[in-house]
């Protein structure tokens, strides 16, 4: 690998499997040369798709934090959400039946 960041690249992509050559967590991923035997990469931290989706699965996780984070914020102290109403519509319960 030439430099940090590719190391950096290459420690997240270890972290899912690679759908390209088949590499399992952990493990690095590899290339086929002619004779069909496979090698680790050299030059690239891992294949392409494999660091799309160490990057999506980050965003997922932040999104699903930053959405957690909003729901317990908008819980009341009993423990129920609270639900506001749209626009300047009163807010009444008809308790009692109305005649038909």
């Amino acid at each position: 690998m030439n430099n940090f960041e590719d190391l950096m690249n290459h420690e997240k992509a270890l972290t899912v499997s690679c759908q390209e050559c088949g590499a399992k967590v952990d493990e690095a991923c590899t290339r086929v040369d002619i004779k069909g035997d496979r090698w680790p990469l050299k030059n690239f931290p891992a294949h392409l798709s494999r660091l799309k989706r160490v990057d999506r699965l980050e965003r997922l996780h932040q999104l699903d934090t930053e959405r957690s984070k909003t729901f317990q914020a908008d819980r009341t102290p009993s423990g129920t959400v609270s639900i506001a109403p749209e626009g300047d519509q009163p807010v009444g319960i008809d308790t009692e039946g109305r005649g038909r």
